[in-house]
């Protein structure tokens, strides 16, 4: 399948052929978002490598030529997300969701439930006297100044590797502690979708 993964790789990360380029998804990162950390664009490969290679290890790929296609492209899609994209702050995840759709890769293999978010913002006028602004994504990538809501994203779903279709994150039911006089709660983790996207990815990434 390596050919597949080239092909998949090259359509999202860009193939930079002079010096001084980036590929379009680093060119997007640096002009459009601000990272709560700084990672070396080297860094963000490995980083996407090594959870690619570690989902491959165990996703159950189909004999099909035609539907191993689609299943290795969500897979470079999560994996390119959290390896480039993990450490952008929730406005900016929303801005790479939208550059996945409608910038140089425009890609349809998303999860039903994250329509792109200018259906959204259209529904929301609607019901809404005041006209938020539409969103636009320009021949170099580049994303002009927006409002944007939209409840879910790419970062909202992972890959099941057994069916290898999309499904949303869902924390696992809560229930606190009973018959104790004094729970110290700095010692209880509440099962929240952050902690379920990080037990999942670190899974994966200790492999």
């Amino acid at each position: 399948h390596s050919s597949i993964l080239a092909t998949h790789l090259n359509n999202y990360l860009g193939n930079p052929q002079q010096a001084g380029e980036y590929g379009h998804a680093f060119d997007f990162i640096y002009r459009n978002t601000n990272p709560t950390l700084k990672l070396s664009r080297i860094g963000m490969v490995q980083n996407t490598l090594h959870l690619l290679s570690a989902l491959l290890y165990t996703a159950e790929l189909s004999e099909s030529k035609e539907d191993v296609y689609g299943e290795l492209e969500r897979l470079v899609i999560f994996a390119i997300t959290w390896g480039i994209a993990g450490l952008l702050d929730h406005h900016d995840r929303k801005l790479w969701h939208i550059w996945l759709q409608e910038g140089p890769a425009k890609s349809n293999n998303f999860p039903h439930h994250t329509e792109i978010l200018q259906s959204t913002i259209i529904t929301k006028r609607k019901h809404s006297t005041t006209s938020p602004d539409t969103i636009s994504v320009t021949s170099k990538g580049n994303l002009s100044q927006q409002h944007i809501e939209e409840p879910l994203t790419i970062f909202d779903f992972f890959v099941n590797l057994e069916t290898m279709e999309w499904e949303k994150w869902q924390p696992m039911n809560f229930e606190a502690p009973k018959n104790i006089e004094a729970i110290d709660w700095t010692t209880v983790r509440v099962p929240t979708i952050e902690t379920c996207r990080g037990t999942h990815l670190l899974h994966h990434l200790q492999q």
